[in-house]
């Protein structure tokens, strides 16, 4: 995800991005792939979500995969 570009990004938790959605991201249908759009989301939500977390919210989940939820609520 070279082309990603954080435009803006505010301590409240909005963020600006710039994405290019090129064939690299489609299927063999010519559409964006579903997991694709995904790994795009969680990327961006967590980018904005992360200065508003708890202290120590984030700390050892990369130990303990179980730490936290892993289905997504997409709205």
């Amino acid at each position: 995800m070279e082309n990603l570009k954080l435009l803006d990004a505010g301590p409240e938790g909005s963020v600006l991005f710039e994405l290019l959605i090129d064939d690299t991201y489609g299927n063999i249908n010519g559409v964006m792939h579903g997991g694709a759009a995904g790994l795009i989301f969680d990327m961006c939500t967590s980018t904005a979500l992360a200065p508003l977390s708890k202290p120590g919210y984030w700390l050892y989940v990369e130990f303990n995969p179980l730490a936290r939820p892993k289905t997504p609520a997409y709205a």
